[in-house]
């Protein structure tokens, strides 16, 4: 008896349907055949759900058999995993024959979609990539191979989200044989080094992703078979051939290298693991104005029980990381990043000529917010990433301890901290974040300069309402949103030019799922972000409160503009959860003459 294996009798004598009725899954309907088995759509009488259950067809040994159960039951522990399809159980019919059950997918997948609808707009192929290399990358660190990452392999739910499905199965049977006898699966979306007769490895799976987008963006595989094409000749076209341009399809030249490198004939040319081209996607949504998608990725590696080699769970062999790590301290954003394309493009641009660059403007403009975007856009250029400082409610005598304790100073000696903290920052390439400087300024000041001074490959991106007044400084000026002129009637077209009223119909849809601008709520949407001259924190705070009032209430109220707004984000700084706290917080910094 394999390990694992709940039944073990004698072989597959009746239909997989007739069979399920047996294990407590009725009506069986066949919705889907490969060449792993068929899935089918059935009513799991227990719970009165509709599930879908997969059977293998085909027969196993007990080799097989026992990898089957093992990893579908690891796959288990990526239960929740937004991206990846919930595992509800495993077993075996009467008869033997291994099945998964699986949620039920009205749907469908991927590539019924492509072949129903043709290519797929960029947003949501980046979109796509970001999640489904979180889905990959999570499946790595337990150890465990797709194998077989293409468009029929990733299911849609009735939301939209796209989960990734049949982990590990083109490893255990069917798929097709490479001249060395090496099972895989999908050709067209198969690394070259497998075809040529490699074991498949995560550089594989990222291959497999690249190839995925690449469809996804064409309407078609990079290396779709011919028509009356042998697969050998297939074979030879993917192990020998450049991936086609995609410039050619007028995908734009940074989003077509992106793919193109992931789909590298040599393994060590790819992304080092799935979370690294992730990142890259999500770089490219900050470089397209797009949202930037999160990438849900398992905490930690566990690697325990794996069929891994360790040299082959980090893709091309990633190397040890630096102290601090690329990813930084920045927090994921949870709401699209709406506007500010010159301000984005402007700041990068100084960053890349000064070393101390200050974000100015007043409470409530959008200077964190921007601060956040544009480090994210440039962490790659950093050997040792990005690191975020929150200084809202800091005092001066806390400040060298929370810039150390954030960039991993990790020192127990009697020495200064402000002397722990140069020389642990001389070595390394570091971009700082300083957010919230104002009531801090001259403390900021002192130190910024203290730390460009001695730590050559520093670089310092710092929010404030004033500028830090240091040398090299370069300062750029955040000013609201554009807003619609309140001597002319807006018409519903024109509206989603001005950033302002994109920002609340965004926010709004988020508060209250279905709100849109219509031509009945246009002037009133437009006279609100008119009232709150256009500064995006008073207009998120104004759209949710459309879950309690329309926007003509809204406007209607907004005479006395921060009574209205005296609830906002939970998850927001205490000094931006409303704007009268707000106020009240820079009022508390000032000195009595200046109250």
């Amino acid at each position: 008896m394999g390990e694992g294996d709940p039944l073990d009798t004698q072989r597959y004598p009746a239909s997989p349907a007739a069979e399920l009725a047996g294990t407590g899954f009725d009506d069986a309907q066949e919705i889907g055949r490969g060449g792993f088995g068929a899935v089918y759509r059935c009513t799991q009488v227990d719970l009165d759900r509709t599930v879908a259950v997969k059977v293998l067809t085909v027969e196993l040994d007990e080799e097989n058999r026992a990898r089957f159960f093992r990893e579908q039951r690891a796959m288990g522990r990526l239960t929740g995993h937004p991206n990846i399809v919930n595992i509800l159980q495993v077993g075996a019919t009467d008869s033997g024959r291994p099945f998964i059950v699986m949620p039920f997918h009205s749907q469908d997948s991927l590539d019924a979609r492509i072949r129903r609808d043709g290519p797929l707009p960029l947003d949501q192929v980046l979109r796509l990539g970001v999640k489904m290399a979180g889905a990959v990358e999570s499946a790595h660190r337990l150890g465990i191979l797709h194998r077989d990452v293409k468009p029929a392999n990733i299911l849609l739910t009735d939301y939209g989200e796209p989960e990734l499905t049949d982990f590990g199965i083109a490893h255990i049977t069917g798929g097709f044989e490479t001249a060395t006898g090496a099972v895989t699966g999908s050709p067209a979306y198969t690394a070259p080094e497998v075809l040529a007769g490699d074991s498949p490895s995560p550089a594989a799976d990222v291959y497999g992703l690249g190839a995925v987008l690449f469809s996804a963006l064409t309407g078609h595989a990079a290396f779709e078979r011919r028509s009356g094409e042998q697969v050998v000749a297939q074979f030879l076209r993917i192990t020998t051939q450049p991936v086609p341009d995609l410039r050619e399809h007028g995908i734009p030249e940074d989003v077509s290298a992106v793919i193109a490198r992931a789909m590298s004939r040599i393994p060590g040319q790819r992304p080092a693991t799935a979370a690294e081209f992730g990142e890259e996607l999500r770089t490219l949504q900050i470089d397209h104005g797009f949202p930037v998608d999160e990438m849900a990725l398992r905490a930690e590696p566990d690697v325990q029980g794996s069929d891994l080699p360790p040299t082959s769970r980090g893709g091309r062999g990633s190397p040890a990381p630096s102290t601090l790590g690329t990813t930084g301290s920045l927090p994921l954003e949870m709401t699209s990043f709406v506007g500010r394309r010159h301000e984005l493009t402007e700041a990068k641009n100084l960053l890349g000529g000064s070393r101390l660059v200050t974000l100015t403007g007043i409470g409530g403009v959008g200077k964190t917010r921007l601060a956040l975007r544009v480090a994210s856009a440039v962490q790659r250029d950093y050997d040792d990433g990005v690191r975020l400082v929150e200084l809202g409610e800091l005092r001066e005598e806390s400040l060298v301890d929370a810039v150390a304790a954030e960039v991993g100073v990790r020192d127990q000696s009697a020495r200064p901290v402000r002397e722990v903290l140069v020389e642990f920052l001389v070595p390394r390439e570091l971009l700082l974040v300083l957010d919230n400087c104002e009531h801090v300024v001259d403390a900021i000041a002192e130190l910024a300069e203290t730390l460009l001074r001695v730590c050559p490959r520093l670089r310092i991106l710092a929010t404030s309402r004033e500028p830090l007044g240091i040398g090299g400084e370069a300062v750029l000026r955040v000013p609201p949103l554009g807003v619609p002129d309140p001597e002319r009637t807006p018409s519903l077209r024109g509206l989603p030019k001005y950033d302002a009223v994109t920002l609340f119909a965004e926010r709004g849809a988020a508060a209250v799922p279905g709100f849109a601008l219509t031509e009945d709520n246009a002037v009133a949407v437009a006279g609100i972000c008119h009232r709150l001259d256009g500064l995006p924190l008073p207009i998120e705070l104004a759209a949710a409160r459309l879950r309690a009032m329309s926007p003509e209430q809204i406007l209607r109220r907004l005479t006395d503009r921060y009574a209205l707004l005296t609830r906002g984000s939970r998850g927001a700084p205490s000094r931006q959860q409303t704007l009268r706290l707000s106020v009240d917080w820079s009022f508390e910094l000032c000195t009595a003459g200046e109250q």
